[in-house]
Order: structure tokens, then C-alpha cells, then sequence
């Protein structure tokens, strides 16, 4: 009782720190401004952003995926053809469509947003890399993709390697205005303040007020092209100087109407709030969610890398440490142990990999023959701050410390980004991911990786460069299979990353103010799914 307590009082001291009204909210759908990278003075680009509903209000992509025919649907593009190498898609842009400040949405933007992005050195984006002219842009030879042509209200991508599921990845990719970018730096896209203070979309909601760091609004659109969403309004709510208890909090008081994402990404946290306030609903998703461990061979900026991560050997023996059958366990059945970076239960996991087990002895004498420095200190980072994870980390230490592994773990604050992908001074980043298909995140292994920091490109990327690509342009199941299998295999062998567990997903809502579309919402499907706001309400 003390903990709820203590919790109701966080989230009402975050909500008078920031000056939120609530008293005239009751038309107004509550929601969290989840900001990932630091940023508390401008919106963040909506290509990162995705513990946050803002980006699918605001914004809008060529295509969607229907949740439960998992067929790819129309949104800014009305139509496409492929061509029968599947290397090439031409798209009909949709007329009548208007950005929030009126001006109309052309071709033009869709061709912009591609060849902006590219040169987005935090863009990261493993679709746009398979565009021909990717690095040339990259390198700075050119600021335009040869593989994306523009010819009237028509939009032409062509691929370097064939993608099954490009249609759907293209919902994921927000087009931005030509007429507020055109002239900004990629480099400087992020930071541009004249846009991202309060950015303009396509999308069915529009920005209204703005109070940074601390709340915004959104209002329904009135010259949005499609169906209109459900309710008028949402607030935005930002808890991170209360941090994940002041999420859980908001939502047993009534406060938040709907969350989902790390804070919330707990079950035992999820039932622990519906006892307490018995008009939340658990929306359960099945899906790829995988908690990992990923190394970082030899990208420390502080060059402090550790030569004895170079070999396989020694990642194998830090994977058989790991009880994680028990790390699993502390999620109850909401988890899963993994050996690889598929789901045990998949069509396409290698039944010749043995599933998760410890064996610290193995571990210990592997280690030895490898010749590794017990003297040295292993640096871990994360950047989870609930309660679950201090604990699994703490738990991960003393089997270290079984083993005679010297360990550091270390929770990161502050801007992510610079930290991970800039800084990475760390030895092993504790991280998450999800994948369209049941073996795709090894393309963080690959030249897509956007898991930069793990580094030994030159004896990495040919592992599985091949492999990926050939395993994402199949579209026969037989040889999706067998390239999953490889894909398993060199992936356990050399254990540049450590699957820990896979998690399936929890999304909470107050029943007793807002009515969702739960059956769109429980579906787990690749690309980026409607999120239907024709289909919510305000009671």
C-alpha cells in the first residue's frame, strides 16, 4: 500500500510540475509523451519515435497494414505496380490530401523525405539503404538517391536486393513537408528547430499546444483525407522525470488512458495496476520483442575495447553464463528463453540449436583456454529503468561473479542516442528489438545494421550479409527455412549478440474512459499496422 501510496504521489507531483489541466479533460483522450532520445525542447523525428502514439497521429506513410488481414492497404499512395524482378516499385501518389498548415501534399514531398533521410547520418534506416544510390549519398558524393524517381504524381523506388516485405516496411517511414524542410542540412534535420518546435504532418491529428518539456496536445484534423478519428482531442504527458512509476501511477489514478512500451512492458507491473484500478484492461501482443545483449567489439570512443571480445570463444562462454531460463522467469509467462534471435516456438527456428541452458563450468574452462584477462573489468550498460531490470541485472552479476567475470553494470540517462550510438563507451549494451519477419534482426549483423556500436565489420558483415538478403527477398517458405537455419547457426556460433529472452507485449487502457479497437490493437503483424482511430472513443 505505501508503494501505490508513493506512486499516486509521484505522478500528481509530475503533473503540478508541469501545470497540466486536468480538470476539463474529460473529452480528451490522456496519453504519454515518451521522448527517447532526451530531446525536452523539440519533437523528436517520427522515425524514432515509436513508444509514443504522436508519430501515428501526426504523420502518415505511403502504405499501412491492415492488422487483421495483415494485407498491405493504401494510405498516401493510392496504388503501385512492381515489377516482376521485384527490384522496383513505382507508386501513384493520392491527391487531395493537405498538410496541417493547408498546403497540399505532392510527389514532391514523398521524393524529398527519401533523399533527406538518406543523408541522415542518424536516419539509420536499413529500407533506405537498399535504394540504389544509398552510398554515394552516404559518402557525400551526391545529396540524391538514383533509385528514387520522381515523374509527376508518381513515385519510382528501385531496390539493390530484393525485400518481401518492402510494401509493408514503407508504413514505418513518415513523409515529411518539402515546403518546411527544403534547404535544411540531413545532418541538421533532427535539430532543426523551425520545424521540430511543433512539426506539421499529414496525419489525422494536428499539433495545437505546446509546453516543453512537459505536455502537448493534439486536435483532430478537419481537412484530413480519410476517416475521421473517433475523439477531438489528446493530451500528451511527458513522465519522464518520474520515470516508469510515474506511468504506472497515472495510470492507476486515472490520469493516462493509454500505455504501452517499456514502462508498462511488464506484466506482473500490468496486473499489479488493473488491482488497483479495476477499470484498466491488459491487451496482450504476441510478437518478436527480443531483450538481447549486444557487444561492442571495437567502437568505444574512449578506446578502451576489450581485445578478448574479438573472440568467438569468449562470447560463447558470456552466453552460457546466462541462466536465462531464470531472467525469463521474472516475466512469468509473458517471456521465453532464447538460444537465437527467433522464437523458439516459430516455424523457422533451428531445432539443431539446444535450447537455453547455464553451464558457468563450461563457461569457466572455455574462457581459460581462450586466454582471457580475469583481471579486466567487463563494462555493461542499460537503459531501463524499471524495476525488473535492476533486478535481472543484479541477477546477471552474480553469475559473472560465479564465474570469476569481473562486471560493471551501468544504467544510462540522458540523451540515448549520443550515448549508444556516439559515445558507445561500453563493453555489452543490454537492448531490445522487434523484427517484421521471425529471423530478421540479424540484419543488425549485416551492412543494414542499425546497430552500429557492435563494430568487426570486416569479418562480421560477410557472415551474413548473403545469408540476410537472400533470406529477405525469398518469398518461397521452404527456402526461408533454410536460410533461417543458416542464419541461427553462424548467428550461435559467433555470438556477436546474446538472446536472452523474448517478450510479448503489453498494452493497457482505462475502459472507463476510452473505448479501443482491441482487436486491431492485440494483432502482432510485419510493417507498420493502422492504428485505426476512426475506431476509438471517448465515453
Amino acid at each position: 500500500m505505501k508503494r501505490i501510496l508513493s506512486l499516486l504521489l509521484v505522478a500528481l507531483m509530475a503533473l503540478s510540475v508541469c501545470g497540466v489541466a486536468v480538470a476539463d479533460t474529460e473529452k480528451v483522450v490522456k496519453l504519454q509523451w515518451f521522448q527517447a532520445i532526451g530531446i525536452d525542447s523539440l519533437f523528436e523525428d517520427p522515425w524514432h519515435d515509436r513508444q509514443s502514439l504522436y508519430p501515428d497521429m501526426v504523420f502518415e506513410g505511403l502504405t499501412a497494414v491492415d492488422a487483421l488481414t495483415g494485407e498491405v492497404v493504401p494510405v498516401l499512395a493510392t496504388e503501385w505496380v512492381r515489377e516482376d524482378d521485384g527490384l522496383s516499385y513505382t507508386f501513384t501518389i493520392r491527391d487531395g490530401v493537405k498538410w496541417h498548415d493547408g498546403e497540399p501534399l505532392t510527389a514532391e514531398d514523398v521524393y524529398f523525405t527519401f533523399n533527406l533521410e538518406a543523408g541522415n547520418p542518424a536516419g539509420l534506416s536499413a529500407l533506405i539503404k537498399n535504394i540504389e544510390g544509398y552510398e554515394a549519398v552516404a559518402n557525400g558524393e551526391t545529396d540524391t538517391l538514383s533509385g528514387v524517381i520522381l515523374d509527376g504524381n508518381k513515385v519510382t523506388f528501385k531496390l539493390l536486393n530484393k525485400d518481401s516485405l518492402f510494401l509493408a516496411s514503407l508504413g514505418s517511414y513518415a513523409i515529411l513537408p518539402k515546403h518546411l524542410l527544403e534547404g535544411v542540412a540531413p545532418a541538421d534535420l533532427d535539430s532543426y528547430e523551425a520545424y521540430w518546435t511543433k512539426p506539421i504532418g499529414c496525419g489525422p491529428f494536428m499539433i495545437d499546444e505546446v509546453s516543453f518539456p512537459d505536455y502537448f496536445t493534439v486536435v483532430a484534423f478537419d481537412d484530413y483525407w480519410g476517416a475521421k478519428p473517433g475523439f477531438e482531442k489528446a493530451q500528451f504527458v511527458n513522465y519522464n522525470a518520474g520515470g516508469n512509476d510515474a506511468v504506472v501511477a497515472a495510470m492507476i489514478s486515472g490520469d493516462l488512458d493509454y500505455a504501452y512500451g517499456n514502462a508498462v512492458n511488464d506484466m506482473a507491473v500490468a496486473q499489479n495496476v488493473v488491482n488497483q484500478n479495476s477499470d484498466v484492461e491488459i491487451i496482450m501482443v504476441a510478437g518478436t520483442y527480443t531483450r538481447m545483449f549486444a557487444f561492442n567489439i571495437d567502437q568505444r570512443a574512449d578506446g578502451n575495447n576489450k581485445e578478448d571480445l574479438k573472440k568467438p570463444e569468449v562470447r560463447q562462454a558470456f552466453n552460457l553464463i546466462m541462466d536465462k531460463n531464470a531472467i525469463a522467469s521474472f516475466y512469468g509467462d509473458q517471456a521465453v528463453a532464447l538460444s537465437t534471435l527467433c522464437n523458439p516456438g516459430s516455424i523457422q527456428y533451428n531445432d539443431d540449436i539446444p535450447l537455453p541452458y547455464q553451464d558457468i563450468d563450461t563457461a569457466v574452462q572455455m574462457l581459460k583456454d581462450a586466454d582471457f584477462d580475469f583481471d579486466q573489468t567487463i563494462k555493461i550498460d542499460y537503459y531501463y529503468d524499471d524495476q525488473t531490470t535492476h533486478d535481472i541485472m543484479a541477477f546477471i552479476e552474480q553469475s559473472f561473479e560465479q564465474a570469476g567475470v569481473k562486471v560493471e553494470m551501468h544504467l544510462m540517462t540522458g540523451d540515448l542516442s549520443t550515448l549508444i550510438y556516439t559515445d558507445a563507451n561500453y563493453d555489452m549494451l543490454y537492448l531490445a528489438g522487434g523484427s517484421s519477419r521471425p529471423c530478421d534482426m540479424y540484419y543488425q549483423l549485416t551492412d543494414l545494421a542499425s546497430y552500429s556500436f557492435i563494430g568487426d565489420n570486416e569479418v562480421k558483415q560477410p557472415m551474413f550479409n548473403e545469408l540476410l538478403y537472400a533470406y529477405r527477398a525469398t518469398e518461397d517458405a521452404v527456402e526461408a527455412k533454410e536460410l533461417a537455419n543458416q542464419l541461427q547457426a553462424v548467428g550461435y556460433e559467433q555470438c556477436y549478440i546474446i538472446p536472452v529472452y523474448g517478450l510479448n507485449s503489453v498494452t493497457m487502457y482505462n475502459a472507463a474512459h476510452v473505448e479501443v479497437p482491441v482487436e486491431y490493437l492485440e494483432q502482432s503483424i510485419p510493417g507498420f499496422k493502422q492504428p485505426r482511430f476512426d475506431l476509438w472513443s471517448v465515453k
